[in-house]
C-alpha cells in the first residue's frame, strides 16, 4: 500500500508530517508513535482501518521529518501542537490512540486539557508515571542523556 505523505504547519509554527487515510466525513482518530519513531509506526494497522474511520498517523514534533525546535517537548507542548493540527484541518473532537510515550502521554494530556475536543482515547503500552518508572530513568541516565548529533544509525536500527 502506497500512503499520501503530507506536511501540516500549525499556527506555532511547527510543522508535523502525517498520513491520512479512510473517509473525510468519518470518525476521526488521531494516530500517536512512541520515542524514536513516527507515523509509521501505523503503518501496518493503516491499511486494516474500516473505510469510517478518518485516520491521521502523525510525526510528533522532534521526530522524523517534522519540526525539530530547540525546546518544547513537556506533553503540554505536543497536546497543543494536537489542538493546533486539529484546528488547521477543521477536526472538532477525535479519538487519540497514543503508543508508548511521548505517545499515550500527549493523549492523556490533551484529554485532561480538552475534554470537549476528545472523542476518547486508548493507550497502547503506558506506563502511569514515566518519572517514577526506573527503567526510563536508567535509559536516559545510560543512554539517552549521552547522545549527541548525529546519532549513531546502529543504534537507531537496534532500537
Amino acid at each position: 500500500m502506497t500512503f499520501n505523505v503530507k506536511s501540516v504547519e500549525l499556527s506555532n509554527g511547527i510543522t508535523l508530517q502525517c498520513v491520512e487515510k479512510g473517509n473525510p466525513t468519518g470518525i476521526p482518530v488521531l494516530l500517536l508513535h512512541g520515542i524514536g519513531d513516527s507515523w509509521h509506526s501505523f503503518e501496518q494497522v493503516l491499511s486494516h482501518l474500516p473505510e469510517h474511520i478518518h485516520s491521521f498517523s502523525l510525526t510528533q514534533r522532534g521526530h522524523g521529518d517534522s519540526s525539530h525546535p530547540e525546546e518544547g517537548y513537556s506533553s503540554y507542548d505536543f497536546a497543543e501542537d494536537l489542538v493546533s493540527f486539529m484546528d488547521a484541518l477543521q477536526l472538532d473532537t477525535a479519538f487519540l490512540v497514543g503508543h508508548s510515550s511521548p505517545g499515550t502521554t500527549t493523549a492523556r494530556r490533551f484529554a485532561i486539557e480538552y475534554p470537549e475536543r476528545t472523542m476518547g482515547i486508548v493507550l497502547i503500552g503506558t506506563i502511569v508515571d514515566i518519572s517514577s518508572s526506573l527503567v526510563v530513568q536508567d535509559f536516559w541516565d545510560s543512554t539517552v542523556s549521552k547522545m549527541e548529533d548525529p546519532v549513531d544509525p546502529d543504534f537507531i536500527k537496534e532500537f
